[in-house]
């Protein structure tokens, strides 16, 4: 990177920084629950900008494929939606479902997108998307390990864990860049490499330890597991139960923004299709919340837009999944 480039990045992360000044006080409060005050729905978040008809409802609903078998209500699915403010990109999706949802909203994200590079893009997660301040300390909370690491630096080397905190039995010695769908599967091509949407910040063995395996429920006895709840075993690696909506989220972008991409060099099946039941699930078990928000705010001002499925999450549900399986 020459001096010129250098200086207008190092621009651009204090204007980013200021841009989201108003969003960077984050309480973490602990586990999350259903009680949790800071898990919003994109509708109480600003009920003066979206008018909601429901369509249908449909019933209990069991999670599938699981031993730990929970009934969850499914909350209604919206086709009829008036978007108003920050929510209008989301109008053509007005009264869609299923198919035609993927390609509104596949179009949706394509727009004003632009790729910062890989190098940038890391720089912007640990400086300031996934750098967030708790009780007046400003650092990251590693995606995995759900540990705070205190630090302003952009650079992920400087983020080291002090101890064993995430009871792995290693002291990583930085942070580096999750790709929720594994880089191999594309090929380490841009711009998906480098989109921040798909990206999580965490310790270097928990990122390791899943390597490209697919997400999902553990089943019997993990055979790597941390503090957090973050597990690996039966095939699949599992994240914590409060990253597991963004974790969900975030593929669910990645499938709709790329799906026209050679993404998929990989068993399909396997690491998408019979996975989509488990994804939706988090996703509503664990809906956004403002430190998610936040993030969505800073990547929209980095790379140009927004993670439809933070802004409104019934949007999966929207596109069911049998759409969501054929892709």
């Amino acid at each position: 990177m020459n001096k010129t480039t250098s200086r207008s990045f190092t621009a651009l992360l204090a204007l980013l920084f200021c841009q989201t000044a108003a969003f960077s006080q984050v309480t973490y409060k602990g586990p999350a629950s259903s009680s949790d005050s800071t898990r919003i729905s994109p509708f109480s978040q600003n009920v003066d900008s979206i008018q909601i008809k429901p369509i249908f409802s449909s019933a209990d609903s069991v999670f599938p494929n699981s031993a730990k078998v929970k009934m969850v209500r499914v909350p209604p699915a919206y086709a009829h939606v008036v978007y108003r403010g920050r929510f209008e990109y989301l109008a053509p999706t007005t009264g869609k479902t299923g198919v035609e949802l993927i390609k509104a909203l596949h179009e949706i994200t394509a727009a004003n997108f632009h790729s910062l590079g890989y190098a940038q893009a890391r720089k912007v997660m640990y400086g300031v998307a996934d750098n967030v301040e708790i009780n007046g300390v400003r650092g990251i909370l590693t995606a995995y390990s759900q540990v705070f690491v205190p630090g302003t630096s952009d650079n992920g080397d400087n983020y080291k864990e002090i101890g064993d905190r995430n009871g792995d039995g290693i002291m990583d010695p930085g942070i580096n860049a999750e790709h929720s769908w594994p880089q191999s599967f594309f090929k380490k091509a841009e711009p998906m490499r480098s989109d921040m949407h798909h990206l999580q910040s965490t310790f270097i063995t928990p990122n390791g330890r899943r390597g490209n395996m697919p997400y999902g429920m553990v089943q019997g006895a993990p055979d790597y597991k941390l503090l957090s709840g973050t597990k690996r075993g039966s095939g699949v690696y599992e994240p914590s139960d409060r990253t597991k909506g963004n974790t969900a989220r975030a593929l669910l972008y990645f499938m709709i923004r790329y799906y026209d991409r050679p993404i998929a060099n990989m068993d399909k099946r396997n690491f998408w299709t019979d996975r989509v039941d488990t994804l939706l699930y988090w996703n509503r078990m664990d809906p956004p919340d403002a430190m998610e928000v936040r993030r969505n705010d800073i990547v929209e001002k980095a790379q140009g837009n927004r993670n439809p499925f933070i802004d409104d999450y019934t949007l999966a549900d929207r596109i069911g999944p049998e759409a969501l399986k054929a892709f």
